[in-house]
């Protein structure tokens, strides 16, 4: 739960830095439970490749996609933002060093190319496994 919660703060602050500090926690909700989403997909995608097994999470409905993210950015939004929760998360890392800092910014962007850049490697390798190649 640490983890989770340093990543929304890491999240959070980055949204702050680009310039949407009014709104910075919805942004980083709606990104975190976007990478989330990600994540899954290609977790699913790796089950796929590995076990040869089919696991339909909806992902074929658009509608279902999206309710399924309402639920995720909802269920974030009770955890990290309700009742300023944010607050107290962000007052809870003021204390970080310059490096501590400088470490968790590439931590967080380190974690957005990663998710984007495993999905994209997983869809590579659906595509070599059903042409029958792998």
């Amino acid at each position: 739960m640490k983890l989770f919660k340093y990543v929304f703060f890491r999240l959070y602050q980055l949204m702050i830095n680009v310039g949407n500090k009014d709104v910075a926690e919805y942004y980083a909700i709606l990104l975190m439970a976007m990478l989330i989403g990600l994540n899954i997909i290609t977790l699913s995608a790796l089950v796929y490749i590995i076990a040869g097994q089919k696991v339909d999470i909806a992902f074929n409905s658009t509608s279902i996609m999206l309710i399924e993210y309402l639920l995720l950015s909802s269920f974030l939004y009770l955890l990290f933002v309700r009742k300023g929760k944010h607050v107290e998360i962000a007052r809870s890392y003021e204390g970080e060093s310059r490096k501590q800092e400088m470490i968790g910014k590439l931590f967080a962007i380190g974690y957005i190319i990663l998710s984007i850049g495993l999905m994209i490697f997983a869809f590579y390798a659906m595509m070599k496994k059903n042409r029958g190649e792998l």
